[in-house]
């Protein structure tokens, strides 16, 4: 199975099994990437504030250490020499087979191209959740398809006419 293969399955399982979100370092597409390469499970439970949080059963937002995503703005903590962690960094790199400059990437994309934040979602329908998850995890394969050397021209349709998705798109 090719990295872009792996990677798609973890995100599609995601957003099928309600643990994808933005605004949540546990739930986002490179929080679940980093639970499943570590064998974690992501949740989303009930914060007590009628909103939801993410949660892990492993440390899988050590990440958000080097790089966040907040009101369409990347901070890239990992270019400032005093927050460098090299091995952290390059533990990252290889639990995810992801280039830093590759998940912040990823990131940046699912969640600039999502609307709706997991704060919210008890205000809004699962529909409108969901086609804004899938609006983010569009452009997340469609950068993850350029990092491939020999691509899918049809992976796009492929990942559409999933036979989980069909009644979503």
């Amino acid at each position: 199975m090719t990295r872009f293969e792996r990677t798609t399955n973890v995100l599609l399982d995601a957003f099928l099994n309600g643990t994808l979100a933005k605004g949540d370092c546990r739930a986002c597409a490179v929080g679940n990437l980093v639970a499943d390469a570590q064998n974690g499970t992501v949740k989303l439970k009930d914060d007590g504030y009628n909103s939801l949080e993410g949660s892990c059963t492993t440390n899988n937002h050590f990440w958000s250490d080097y790089f966040c995503t907040n009101y369409h703005e990347q901070s890239k903590y990992y270019l400032e020499d005093e927050f460098t962690n090299l091995t952290g960094i390059k533990n990252l790199e290889k639990l995810t087979d992801y280039s830093i400059e590759e998940l912040a990437q990823i990131e940046y994309l699912f969640e600039t191209n999502t609307k709706i934040n997991i704060r919210f979602y008890c205000q809004r329908s699962k529909e409108e959740i969901a086609q804004d998850q899938l609006n983010g995890l569009t452009a997340v394969l469609n950068y993850l398809a350029t990092l491939e050397e020999n691509p899918s021209t049809n992976y796009m349709e492929e990942f559409k006419n999933h036979k989980d998705l069909v009644n979503v798109y």
